[in-house]
């Protein structure tokens, strides 16, 4: 089959995905090539063009000098190369490439020639790359720890002390998930918060943080975002800054944001990150959490990375959102729940229907607003049934302590509260629907309510 750029149809895909040969037609090699002199020639006069000799997304304002550029487009792909199983049918991979190769024949891209060529050449023999049906992860996703197993291992490695952070507050936003632990933190009685940061410029996060409590700065970012920015360039904009806002440092804003409205007596310390939360290659001994779940879910060995390889769990994704399905198709009221806004609950009406996996709900629906994140948390909204009215509750619920940490409970005459508190009924929910995607049994660490103690 010769291929133009144009004209691929359903039948003709079946074909090549059967075994079908292809080529590439002389008018497409013609255009890959004028094409691509153009972006030699525009490399050459330092014009500066969107992904080629500048970031992208939040850093498209920053140049990458000439000798950078071959560096930058290797970290680039390897920024993206994240992905979890199910791992796609060989002939969706093959259907992919196929579509992805004709669309480069148009000419528009710029790319080498040698790019489709080498398309041609797996299509032809049967080279078919591993692809993962679940992209990259983040907030929201389903944990591979069990909380059981958390308070044990931080036991182990020196912790003192391990209170709660309710569920309904660690699935939001940052500055609600950090409020709500600066909450508990003071009530501790606590004199230093300790976070990560990729600048580790503490002096520049607190004075970004004292700018985000001005409400002109809120209104600006709201302006920002309803033009299409995503979160982190709309910071940006809003401030006026040229910072590059990365997770770590845009959680320390948030804590710094919630000690200036809890207790600005605690002291604040940074530890600086030493590698990139999406980075998937590095086999350094210390690496990101996003790095060791998808080696995990890949089936590699990642005891090098993690003293709890051991006990790691993979969640049933097929059943969750089978779930979510249900949730959505029998919800007369979705936009109840926390997250559901702007009429999105009525684009998931309409698609849910024609989707089978999560990730295909995600792609169908996803915008520089509604991000991987952000769809995620909402989603355990859906299924948990976490409603836009939640109360706002004291909650104190020790996990776990040493002997260090009995006496600070003793000396501090710390007491639980938990046990009759809405945030405690979810902690049931929420280790059910855990326990059901993990064949774990968390529920009985719940209801059991005896911290772990190691003496």
């Amino acid at each position: 089959m010769e291929l133009t750029g144009y004209g691929l149809t359903v039948e003709s895909i079946e074909r090549v995905v059967k075994g079908e040969k292809v080529t590439i037609a002389p008018e497409a090699y013609h255009r890959l090539k004028a094409s691509r002199k153009v972006v030699l020639q525009v490399l050459d006069s330092q014009q500066q063009i969107y992904g080629l000799n500048t970031g992208v997304g939040k850093n498209k304002d920053r140049k990458i000098p000439k000798d950078k550029i071959e560096e930058f487009n290797r970290q680039l792909i390897y920024a993206h190369c994240v992905g979890i199983e199910p791992e796609l049918s060989i002939d969706n991979v093959r259907a992919a490439m196929l579509i992805h190769l004709n669309n480069m024949l148009k000419g528009y891209a710029g790319i080498q020639v040698a790019i489709p060529e080498r398309l041609v050449d797996f299509l032809n023999l049967g080279v078919t790359p591993v692809v993962n049906g679940f992209g990259s992860v983040g907030e929201g996703d389903i944990g591979i720890l069990s909380k059981e197993d958390k308070v044990k291992i931080s036991l182990e490695y020196g912790i003192d002390l391990i209170v709660e952070l309710p569920t309904i507050y660690t699935v939001q936003s940052a500055d609600i998930f950090a409020y709500q632990s600066v909450k508990i933190l003071n009530f501790l009685g606590i004199d230093t918060l300790v976070f990560g940061s990729e600048s580790n410029d503490l002096s520049l996060l607190k004075e970004l943080a004292d700018k985000q409590d001005n409400i002109k700065y809120q209104e600006k970012v709201k302006e920002y975002l309803d033009n299409g920015c995503n979160y982190p360039s709309a910071l940006a904009k809003a401030l006026e800054v040229n910072f590059e806002f990365k997770a770590n440092d845009l959680l320390g804003i948030s804590y710094l944001k919630a000690i200036n409205k809890i207790n600005k007596n605690i002291k604040v310390q940074t530890i600086k990150r030493t590698n990139d939360y999406l980075d998937t290659q590095s086999t350094d001994i210390i690496v990101s959490a996003t790095n060791i779940r998808k080696r995990f879910f890949n089936k590699e060995d990642v005891s090098k990375f993690s003293p709890c390889s051991q006990v790691l769990v993979k969640p049933n994704y097929d059943l969750y959102f089978k779930l979510l399905k249900l949730k959505i198709m029998t919800s007369n009221d979705l936009d109840s729940y926390l997250d559901v806004n702007e009429g999105i609950d009525n684009l998931l009406k309409k698609v849910i229907m024609n989707c089978n996996s999560l990730e295909e709900l995600i792609l169908k629906i996803k915008t520089k607003r509604y991000t991987y994140n952000r769809l995620n948390r909402m989603f355990l909204h859906i299924v948990l049934g976490i409603e836009k009215d939640y109360p706002d509750e004291a909650y104190l619920r020790i996990l776990g302590f040493n002997k260090k940490g009995q006496e600070y409970i003793k000396f501090n005459n710390i007491k639980e509260n938990y046990k009759n508190t809405d945030c405690y009924n979810l902690e049931l929910r929420g280790s059910c629907l855990y326990d059901m995607l993990t064949n774990q049994n968390t529920y009985a660490f719940e209801i059991k309510n005896q911290p772990i103690i190691k003496i």
